[in-house]
């Protein structure tokens, strides 16, 4: 094993503006998407601060509506990842969207 390793980063904290900044656009590309790391990605273009807990609805309507039109997110058709068992970041998707 090498005592030389790749620095970590937390996904959310690299994606987090610097404080006193903003997001003013953002385009995430990926070949297959997954729900949460959208939600995680929006929440932490938007400013809020996610490691370690479970983020409120709150901040989630914020971060979105914070970045309506500003942030685009790209995946291969048909390639959306949706979780099988529950995920609390994603009651809010269901709770607020379903008939």
């Amino acid at each position: 094993m090498s005592k030389y390793s790749w620095p970590r980063f937390s996904f959310a904290e690299v994606l987090k503006p610097p404080d006193g900044w903003r997001t003013d656009h953002a385009v995430l590309s990926t070949y297959s998407a997954d729900l949460v790391v959208i939600i995680t990605s929006l929440l932490a273009l938007g400013g809020s601060d996610v490691e370690g807990r479970t983020p409120s609805r709150v901040e989630l309507v914020r971060a979105i509506e914070g970045l309506q039109g500003r942030v685009r997110v790209l995946a291969q058709k048909g390639r959306l990842a949706i979780p099988r068992a529950p995920v609390p970041i994603l009651n809010f998707w269901t709770n607020s969207f379903s008939p």
